[in-house]
Order: C-alpha cells, then sequence, then structure tokens
C-alpha cells in the first residue's frame, strides 16, 4: 500500500506531467543536437503592458559553423536566431486557411552599420520563398469534445488548456519576443563597434526567425466542390501582421510546427538559411575591410549619450 508520501509525490509527478515541461524539454534536446545553443525561459519586455514576460526557448546558430573556421581567427560571420513557443495541446487542432503566397514578405534581418542590407541580401541570405511550408493566411482553433479522447489524454499525464486563443496568444508572444531580440541585436551592435579588437568573433548580421512547436492536431483546410477539406500538415507559415501603439511588426513569418515534423523542419531552416555559407567564409577579407571602415575607438557605450 502506497504511503502518504509515496502519494504526494505520484500527485506532484502527476501534475508536471501536464505541464509543457516535458515537450520544452523535448524540443531543447533537438534543438541542441542540430548545433543550437538554447536558452530556456527567455525573457522580453512586452511593451504593450510594460511588463517583463518570458518565451518558452530562445536559440541561436552562427552562419558559417564556427568549425570552419580556422583557429585563432577573428570570423565574420552571421547568427540566426530563434523565438520559440511550446504549445502541448493533445486534444486541439490547430487550423490554417491557404493563400497565395506571393513571397514578398522580407525576412528580419539587422546588420552592422558598416555592411549593407543590399549587400547582406544578395549575397549572404537567399530571398527565395521558404521551401515546403503550407501558406496561410488566416487560422482558427477547435477542441476535441470526444470524452473517450479527454479520458485517454487524462491516463497519459496530459492535459490541454480548455480555450480557443492558444495559438493567438502564442503567436504575439513570440512576436513580442522577437522584437525584442531585435532590439537587443541593436543594442549589441554598438559594443562590437567599440570592443571589435576584444570580440571573439563580429556577426555581421542577424536573422530573427519566430516559431511555435505545436503538439496537437495541424490542418490546413483547402475548399474543394463547395466543400471545407481538412489536410494534415507538418508544418504552417503565417504572415507577422501585430500592430499596436508599440508595435508595428509585418515583417517576416511565424512558423508553426507539429513536433513530429521538427526534425524535418530544423533540416529545412539548415538548407534555407546555411544555402550561402561558403559565400561568408570565402568573403572574409572583404567584410574585414567593410567592417575595418568604422571608427570603432569613436564611440563608447558606456558613456552617456
Amino acid at each position: 500500500m502506497a504511503s502518504k508520501e509515496d502519494k504526494i509525490l505520484e500527485f506532484f509527478q502527476n501534475q508536471i506531467r501536464q505541464s509543457g515541461y516535458k515537450l520544452q524539454t523535448k524540443v531543447q534536446r533537438k534543438l541542441i543536437s542540430s548545433g543550437y545553443e538554447v536558452i530556456r525561459e527567455w525573457p522580453y519586455l512586452d511593451k504593450d503592458e510594460l511588463k517583463g514576460r518570458s518565451t518558452d526557448l530562445f536559440a541561436s546558430a552562427f552562419i558559417p559553423d564556427l568549425s570552419l573556421f580556422e583557429v585563432n581567427t577573428k570570423p565574420i560571420i552571421a547568427q540566426l536566431q530563434l523565438t520559440i513557443e511550446c504549445k502541448s495541446l493533445p486534444d486541439h487542432a490547430w487550423i490554417f486557411f491557404e493563400d497565395v503566397d506571393n513571397g514578398f514578405l522580407l525576412h528580419d534581418i539587422i546588420t552592422l552599420d558598416s555592411v549593407s542590407m543590399m549587400k547582406v541580401s544578395q549575397d549572404f541570405v537567399t530571398m527565395d520563398l521558404f521551401p515546403q511550408l503550407h501558406h496561410a493566411s488566416s487560422y482558427d482553433e477547435l477542441i476535441s469534445s470526444d470524452k473517450r479522447n479527454e479520458g485517454r489524454s487524462q491516463q497519459a499525464g496530459s492535459r490541454s488548456n480548455k480555450k480557443d486563443k492558444n495559438l493567438y496568444e502564442a503567436i504575439c508572444s513570440v512576436t513580442k519576443a522577437n522584437r525584442h531580440a531585435m532590439d537587443k541585436f541593436q543594442k549589441y551592435k554598438e559594443f562590437m563597434v567599440a570592443y571589435k579588437n576584444q570580440a571573439p568573433r563580429i556577426v555581421m548580421f542577424a536573422i530573427f526567425q519566430t516559431l511555435i512547436v505545436f503538439e496537437g492536431h495541424l490542418y490546413a483546410a483547402k475548399l474543394e466542390n463547395d466543400d471545407i477539406k481538412l489536410n494534415p500538415i507538418p508544418y504552417v507559415k503565417i504572415p507577422k501582421n501585430y500592430v499596436s501603439d508599440k508595435y508595428q511588426e509585418n515583417f517576416g513569418y511565424v512558423h508553426v510546427v507539429s513536433f513530429d515534423s521538427l526534425d524535418g523542419y530544423l533540416g529545412l531552416l539548415r538548407d534555407y538559411y546555411w544555402q550561402r555559407e561558403d559565400a561568408i567564409l570565402h568573403s572574409q577579407e572583404e567584410l574585414n575591410d567593410i567592417i575595418g571602415r568604422v571608427k570603432w575607438s569613436s564611440y563608447d557605450p558606456f558613456m552617456p549619450k
């Protein structure tokens, strides 16, 4: 017969199983195995409410990989930064409505002031459509009312947030966290300018991508013969479009990925954002010359403006 302490332990263990901790941990492990540095509960400022919040994960990786450079060199590289929300909602369906992808939305990119956006976009970052991601214009969230499914979910130690705004809230969270990451990189640029000689590497530009990893049912909705058909999909992109007094976020995409397809998605990221790493690797002398034109000693970020 279980002791009182055993019952208490089992109770709290079930509570942890029902939280998002398990999904976050699984996503974190996949990111690390794919070469990303990962921070959990990454803090950001919600400018709308002037509150500190956090997004589940923040991941970053260098382009090209640092292992490609010779030892004792100061590489000039790019960086991909991912702000990530994880949602484990096994009896929820996220439904995305198809749209034509015109490809006009640009990536969120910030460059060092000495490196022009024109050069980055022409030489170092592809502007092709992101392959194999279903393109959506809008979305909906539905919850299964099947009591048998609900019972099985509870037996498996899983629960759902019984509301239909989880996707909307996740999009808002990663969008605001992404803006915070961009603002932070803007300040980081100033330190690189002032301390170029001491820096182990120079990040000439950073690409920012919002990502939601979903453990649930992901569908594309399509009108066929005057009827709506749902088809399971592994991943989808939707234009980032959040506007308020403090935010004007209408560049780039939010990516939504089924956890079961996360490995495939990370492979797509690698194929897409790293496809021009050789151009960066072979342009080191030119980039050193471009960056070297900045008067590094003329600015001290610790001095008041």
